[in-house]
């Protein structure tokens, strides 16, 4: 090779051309430029306050299923490729010593981002409950706007809260 930093400037000056398009959604999913935020964290207590997620209490739930909801049907959420396969995972708080659910959400993308989601959250032998979410978009994100558990708002993006909720099983 007779000229090595060419060929070097050349391919550097292609890959940042093709993310300086406009409305480039290909390219920034490509590059990593969009943001999209999918999932709601939610505490799982008993009506003595419990943590049901907590693997050393011995009234731990360890059943979950999660559904995303379709124009048509509800579809089981599978997708082994991902860190959570199923849906979820439970995490740890380490600073306040807690465990959560992290439930990742229908995303609106066959839809208007303004449009509501729904996810059903299926946990143990509990009535199956409905997590409804609103995004809104600034190109080329998509970002919560607010969720809903079970009809009753839970989050808002302008509370300025963390994304995390708690719902007590008897």
């Amino acid at each position: 090779m007779k000229y090595p930093n060419f060929y070097f400037l050349a391919i550097a000056i292609a890959l940042f051309s093709a993310g300086c398009k406009k409305d480039n959604v290909e390219n920034d999913l490509l590059l990593g430029g969009v943001t999209m935020e999918q999932s709601v964290d939610i505490r799982v207590t008993s009506s003595k306050g419990e943590d049901l997620l907590d693997p050393a209490n011995k009234n731990k739930i360890t059943d979950f299923k999660v559904y995303h909801g379709t124009d048509k049907e509800n579809v089981l959420f599978n997708q082994p490729n991902l860190d959570a396969p199923s849906g979820y995972s439970i995490k740890k708080n380490e600073k306040e010593n807690y465990y959560y659910l992290q439930v990742l959400l229908t995303t609106p993308y066959s839809q208007e981002p303004s449009a509501k989601t729904t996810t059903y959250l299926k946990i143990g032998s509990y009535e199956l409950d409905t997590i409804q979410a609103s995004y809104f978009s600034t190109t080329p994100s998509i970002k919560l706007s607010k969720v809903w558990f079970n009809n009753n708002i839970t989050w808002d993006a302008t509370s300025n809260t963390q994304m995390l909720f708690e719902i007590v099983k008897p």
